[in-house]
């Protein structure tokens, strides 16, 4: 005899495995397909380079940049500085040709005020112009001879790169600048630059310890600039700006971490009389300095209502109110130029103004930038 068997009441739900089964299976489904999608997403990802390319290209500005830039023309250009026919020479013993401006093939001289700046262009490398290395070194020798006294000789790497690409241990091909800065005779200041394309044997480690590096040498370009006389002169103690009381990363160490960013200069005639007044910001804290004239300044900060113990970076100057006057924002701080009796400060004066009064919610940040976006003046 079967046992009775019962049967669920009408009306009543489902069980609850008969529910889960529709449910289930499109969240597994929709799971691995966007597991798929992830990993082939991965997998057809461009690697860009590829380890070996990344160590070739390495290599390179090893070579190239360090090796030669660092280590090997310095050299050089000492030996240029002091004259030095033997180093020269040891240099360039193995060149197998070399082009100078053998005369002019292209010159243009142009007058600008007490200064005069000649520039000259190859046009076309002539096999019949080629000159060996003892004429390369007596060429190069005569660019030292027209200065009196030299300031500086810089030579640096423009371009280097292997002659066939992916071969470091075969010739070498780039591009070149040396500069020779001083004074010519009559105390005349003088700078002569001079654009070069050269040619390696070989580009190794072991290059400083030889002296034979270069194939070939071309001057392709020579910029001569030379002035009646000279065209800056340091004048910071005459100007009144303080710049002893300035942060120095080098010497003030205040805590476990030397800030990046220790302040800045901003310009402005925040009095209108026509002369630049300056704003420095720093770490012990701002002043502003008025210009008096003939690059002359005077510290103004107390007379004008600026804080003095202060020492957030970031500064803007903008004549936000549109009455013709540079008004501040200085840190999270918004002042308002205002005029005052004149007591010094040439009757200026700046009003610290609330944000509820700007509109102005300053956050925290390395710099301001003001401008009209909208042009509604």
């Amino acid at each position: 005899m079967s046992s009775p068997q019962t049967s669920p009441a009408s009306g009543s739900p489902p069980t609850s495995s008969r529910r889960a089964v529709p449910v289930v299976i499109p969240v597994v489904v929709i799971g691995v397909l966007v597991l798929m999608l992830a990993f082939g997403r991965v997998k057809h990802r461009d690697p860009g380079l590829t380890e070996k390319q990344a160590r070739y290209l390495q290599d390179v500005e090893h070579l190239g940049g360090f090796v030669l830039g660092d280590l090997c023309l310095p050299k050089l250009a000492g030996a240029i500085a002091a004259d030095d026919a033997d180093e020269l020479s040891a240099a360039f013993a193995k060149i197998a040709g070399a082009w100078v401006p053998p005369g002019i093939d292209r010159i243009a001289s142009r007058q600008h005020g007490a200064v005069t700046v000649t520039t000259w262009q190859r046009i076309e490398q002539k096999p019949a112009d080629v000159v060996d290395g003892e004429q390369l070194v007596s060429w190069l020798r005569d660019q030292r001879h027209r200065f009196a006294s030299i300031d500086a000789v810089r030579l640096k790497v423009k371009r280097m790169q292997p002659e066939t690409a992916g071969r470091l241990d075969g010739p070498w091909n780039g591009t070149l600048q040396l500069n020779i800065t001083g004074q010519a005779p009559e105390g005349r200041p003088r700078s002569s630059t001079f654009e070069l394309s050269c040619r390696l044997g070989s580009l190794d480690d072991q290059l400083p310890e030889r002296d034979d590096w270069f194939l070939e040498l071309v001057v392709d370009r020579a910029d001569i600039t030379e002035s009646s006389r000279p065209l800056m002169e340091e004048m910071t103690d005459e100007t009144g700006i303080d710049v002893a009381r300035l942060h120095d990363n080098w010497r003030d160490v205040s805590g476990p971490q030397t800030p990046a960013l220790t302040g800045g200069i901003y310009l402005a005639d925040y009095d209108g009389d026509r002369h630049v007044d300056c704003l420095v910001t720093d770490i012990s804290g701002p002043v502003l300095y008025r210009g008096t004239g003939r690059g002359q300044f005077r510290e103004v900060t107390d007379l004008v209502g600026l804080p003095k113990s202060f020492n957030e970076l970031p500064a803007a100057w903008g004549d936000f109110d549109n009455d013709g006057d540079p008004d501040l924002v200085l840190g999270r701080r918004f002042y308002r130029n205002d005029p005052a009796e004149a007591d010094g400060n040439s009757g200026r004066l700046f009003t610290r103004l609330p944000s509820l009064d700007t509109g102005l919610e300053l956050e925290d940040a390395v710099g301001y930038a003001v401008a009209d976006v909208d042009l509604d003046g």
